[in-house]
């Protein structure tokens, strides 16, 4: 029995719908889909991360050297991405201003997966609208398969017609943050925003250049004593050596750090400029040793009472911590407080 005529006319067009739908779900799951294979990536993981064979935004071919010790942020995209390299990109921008002077030893950097259309030219304008901080890459489509499979990253062009020239490029979505050593320290996504991706790399950044001071304390001083001494032990636990640059305290005009030592007989003290400070190895800034200095004290060192002292270093943030006042007889240091 056939069906009416109006009913007919009316499942023509659901057909050819349900049909647009089917052939479109189809397309997409018969497409290659970008992604990071997450068994194969890991943070702490060493990956060859040498960007040799791309080209930098003046078209020259990339040295290393020019990233050699300094952190790394790798993203992958392309000019006429209309919404993840954008979201990327504004997030590293928040990221690199949030951080402030802290960022100095920090690369961005952005690989073009789409080198048939991005020029040099055309990705050092698009990196430099969004900080000009930012490191632009493309090359060749060899040089750029090369990169992204150390990074394991991948890429696939999607045409968007009929027409060659109309395409957009799937790709992976992560910002890599690669330390010296090449070692992967995060995986940034991109799905929270450009203030998430900002948040994630600050916060993945600072816990990687920490200093950690504990049982920081000082001796008291008598009366009209114009110098007293302070100690502390500090912990570097980034992955590289930094440095203790200056120091500060509101009950001194100046701090610094001194050593102790014995020349020909005699106990001589020098000024130490840029104390190192290894990766995790404890520096102990103890009585007879390497020691900070309070010259020139606006007031007595009390015992029982506290003050604070600012610690500022070449790459971890600055910290400030609660100096205790002991009894001038060889005591044990006051137990810890951490900072």
């Amino acid at each position: 029995m056939r069906p009416p005529l109006k009913t007919a006319l009316i499942l023509i067009p659901v057909a050819l719908v349900l049909g647009f739908v089917a052939s479109s779900w189809l397309h997409q799951a018969q497409s290659p889909q970008p992604k990071t294979d997450n068994a194969l990536l890991s943070t702490g993981m060493t990956i060859d991360a040498s960007l040799t064979g791309l080209l930098d935004e003046q078209g020259r071919p990339v040295d290393d050297a020019r990233f050699a010790d300094r952190y790394r942020l790798v993203a992958f995209g392309f000019t006429s991405c209309p919404d993840v390299c954008p979201t990327m990109l504004l997030g590293v921008k928040q990221a690199l201003e949030q951080l402030g002077t802290e960022a100095r030893n920090i690369v961005p950097i952005f690989v073009s997966v789409d080198p048939e259309r991005d020029t040099p030219e055309r990705v050092a304008a698009y990196t430099a609208s969004f900080d000009k901080r930012i490191v632009g890459l493309t090359g060749s489509s060899p040089a750029l398969a090369n990169v992204a499979k150390s990074y394991k990253v991948q890429y696939s062009k999607r045409p968007m017609g009929s027409d060659p020239a109309a395409y957009t490029v799937d790709h992976t979505a992560l910002i890599f943050l690669i330390d010296p050593q090449q070692r992967i320290r995060a995986l940034v996504p991109t799905s929270e925003g450009a203030q998430g991706v900002a948040q994630e790399i600050v916060q993945a950044y600072r816990a990687l250049r920490q200093i950690s001071a504990s049982r920081p304390w000082a001796r008291a001083t008598p009366a009209g004593a114009q110098v007293g001494a302070a100690y502390v032990e500090l912990l570097n636990t980034g992955t590289q050596q930094d440095r203790l640059l200056s120091l500060e305290s509101p009950l001194a005009d100046r701090v610094e750090v001194h050593e102790t030592g014995m020349k020909d007989g005699m106990m001589t003290m020098r000024h130490v400029a840029g104390l190192i400070l290894p990766p995790n190895k404890p520096v102990q800034l103890a009585p007879g040793g390497t020691h900070i200095m309070l010259m020139n004290l606006k007031q007595p060192l009390v015992a029982g009472q506290s003050f604070p002292l600012t610690l500022k270093f070449q790459h971890a943030p600055a910290i400030t911590v609660t100096v205790t006042v002991a009894q001038t007889r060889a005591v044990a240091a006051p137990e810890p407080a951490r900072s």
